[in-house]
């Protein structure tokens, strides 16, 4: 597809971002081959029914340094630095309370000199809180509402019942989250 390179490219350049396409749209193709035009250790970290996917899209697109992990296994990848990380699916570390979660964002992510998330946009289309994590560690400087608490306010009508316990009511704000996803993120 014409997208695809064009995406590639794009993606190619930046440090920290990543796409946000509909399912079935090509973001492992497109990663894949961006990551073929950066140089050093790569590292992707996704649902164990994606690893074979993604080793195949690396050989395909020439990748060489890399190594594909599941979700459950990167509590073993305490120590190790890479140059990029490509985390896939990454609504599945949406949620800052799971030890999956701090894995990634307090471990593994900030040992890494480059980071690309790849979404999927009906997941997040549905409940945007699952980019709070990703928005919180990356983008940290442009996130007007950088508690969860209030991010979850401001853009999934979070509010509090019994006291205690938030609810989420669903996506609000949704044309100034877009604006804020397009300074890092492509979106298809």
């Amino acid at each position: 597809m014409e997208y695809t390179r064009i995406d590639a490219e794009e993606l190619s350049k930046k440090t920290r971002g990543g796409l946000i396409y509909k399912l079935g749209m090509g973001k492992m193709q497109v990663a894949a081959l961006a990551a073929s035009k950066v140089k050093g250790r790569m590292l992707v970290i996704c649902p164990c029914s994606l690893v074979t996917c993604w080793e195949l899209e690396f050989k395909n697109a020439g990748v060489k340094n890399y190594t594909v992990v599941n979700y459950e296994k990167i509590k073993h990848l305490k120590n190790e630095s890479f140059d990029l990380l490509i985390i896939s699916e990454a609504q599945l570390v949406g949620r800052i309370y799971t030890q999956r979660t701090r894995f990634v964002w307090e471990g593994v992510a900030r040992r890494c000199k480059r980071i690309w998330c790849l979404f999927n946009s009906e997941a997040i289309a549905a409940n945007p809180i699952k980019l709070y994590p990703a928005l919180k560690c990356l983008h940290s400087e442009d996130l007007h509402y950088s508690t969860y608490e209030s991010f979850a306010k401001h853009y999934c009508g979070g509010a509090y019942i019994y006291g205690n316990y938030m609810t989420l009511q669903g996506p609000t704000c949704v044309k100034e989250l877009k604006k804020l996803l397009e300074k890092h993120y492509i979106s298809r």
